[in-house]
């Protein structure tokens, strides 16, 4: 069933406030860390401890090119190797479509199970080429301007590679979810619109906002953990078959 991973923020102090003391059984969180703030999930792990029922790593390629930072492919195919992780996505190069290609190659000759992403404005026939090679294929629509043109790029990759498992980067609105048959999504929402924007999803548009509102964060996980559990049930019944291709130890897969 869909699984929806709650991306890690650059703020250490704002994630301990969060999940400290956070009930991991009765409350099972996936989590989404990005290889260029790698340091961020270890600190994490030695303030608090760290129990989600899935944990992805991003290859970092968007924060890298953020921050002029170049990310090394073979130090992030030794951090998959250490097995912390239950799905490693593939170094992909802004921009550059036939460089991600390449990337993602090298990695799958090495033995990684990291999954390419395909971006909006690529060729489609890269598309065609990942969904061949590769189970799960990440969509990314990140970088365009309109909503309209979000959904247009998603209506046609569902439409020319359906039935295909895809992971939404980024993009998880109730609405988008509710939309496609996601085997997975993430999102930073719950953790930074609320103590950033004063948008809250548990108690609506708030003035409220800063780190100090992490128990009313923790308000806003619960809150985003209902719609994992929506979610799972609407399209549970269409991504079973897909699903159990994957099924081998990921215990993602629920």
């Amino acid at each position: 069933m869909t699984t929806l991973f709650l991306a890690a923020t650059q703020n250490d102090e704002h994630l301990i406030r969060v999940f400290r003391d956070w009930d991991w059984q009765t409350y099972p969180v996936s989590l989404l860390f990005t290889f260029a703030y790698i340091d961020k999930y270890a600190a994490l792990e030695e303030a608090i401890g760290l129990e989600p029922k899935c944990v992805m790593l991003d290859s970092g390629a968007w924060s890298a090119y953020r921050i002029g930072k170049v990310i090394d492919i073979d130090a992030l195919l030794l951090e998959e190797k250490t097995g912390n992780w239950d799905e490693v996505v593939a170094l992909d190069v802004i921009g550059d479509g036939d460089a991600s290609k390449v990337n993602a190659d090298y990695m799958r000759v090495q033995g990684s199970n990291a999954f390419p992403v395909f971006h909006f404005g690529e060729s489609w026939e890269l598309l065609d080429y990942y969904c061949e090679h590769w189970l799960k294929v990440g969509l990314g629509c990140c970088f365009v301007k309109s909503v309209s043109q979000s959904y247009w790029f998603y209506d046609k990759c569902f439409a020319k590679q359906w039935p295909h498992l895809f992971h939404s980067f980024g993009w998880a609105t109730p609405n988008v979810l509710r939309r496609y048959p996601f085997a997975s999504a993430d999102t930073s929402s719950c953790l930074t619109a609320a103590a950033r924007y004063g948008r809250w999803r548990s108690f609506g548009a708030m003035s409220v906002r800063g780190d100090a509102l992490a128990v009313g964060i923790k308000a806003e996980v619960l809150a985003y953990l209902d719609i994992e559990r929506e979610i799972q049930q609407k399209w549970k019944a269409t991504l079973a078959p897909l699903l159990s291709q994957t099924e081998g130890g990921n215990k993602c897969i629920v």
